[in-house]
């Protein structure tokens, strides 16, 4: 059985280290406001990383009064992309998890979207790869989920056909609907959230250990 497994807020909480990034941020900038409004604000204009890191720059420099110019929007993108980086952890204990999985005759292959050098930090960080049979980053290989293409080179990485693998992620469109068009059983990692599509992934859980749990039982029965 081989999984691909989405990196953040699946394997590592993406969602704890930028919301600690803002807050600290929002302290920089108190005499704008509350700084927890402040933080508030700019969790939410992140939108789990998908705003686009110049939009956010520019938001967020509007929001706060702070420099416009290229030179500072491109200087608070740089911080946007890279410093919470160093926040990051995996979940609790999902290394351990994913090493038995493999002792266990099973493979996995992380595949993220997301900048190359950024996921690289967060993985040299976090160590989740470490038993990993591949990686697969959006800009590295030049699309992103939910295109099919990227499935397909987790699938080739793991040398496994779509129908002996899952796709395990938290992202509905990105993971669910992407893994799905792709052939992939689904493990979607729901975070507390109600799910939204008519159909339903093959798997709901509330956090990663959950669903990866889930997934060795269902494989154990089809044994």
């Amino acid at each position: 059985m081989l999984l691909l497994i989405d990196l953040d807020n699946t394997l590592v909480d993406r969602a704890a280290a930028f919301a600690s990034w803002a807050q600290s941020f929002a302290r920089e900038h108190s005499g704008q406001g509350s700084d927890e409004a402040i933080a508030d604000w700019i969790i939410r204009a992140d939108r789990n990383g998908y705003t686009p890191r110049p939009q956010l720059a520019g938001a967020i420099s509007e929001r706060l009064g702070l420099p416009g110019s290229q030179p500072a929007i491109d200087a608070l993108v740089d911080r946007l992309v890279y410093e919470h980086v160093e926040l990051v952890e995996p979940y609790p204990g999902i290394r351990d998890q994913l090493a038995r999985l493999v002792d266990d005759g099973h493979r996995f292959v992380i595949v993220s979207n997301g900048p190359t050098r950024q996921q690289s930090l967060k993985l040299r960080r976090t160590g989740v790869d470490h038993a990993a049979a591949g990686v697969v980053i959006s800009e590295q290989f030049g699309v992103k989920k939910p295109d099919l293409r990227i499935f397909a080179e987790g699938l080739r990485l793991g040398g496994a056909a779509a129908s002996d693998a899952w796709m395990v992620g938290d992202d509905v469109a990105a993971d669910m609907v992407g893994g799905r068009a792709a052939g992939l059983r689904t493990a979607w990692v729901e975070h507390g959230r109600p799910w939204p599509e008519p159909w339903q992934p093959t798997v709901r859980a509330p956090d990663v250990t959950a669903a990866l749990q889930a997934i060795v039982r269902l494989d154990d029965a089809a044994g």
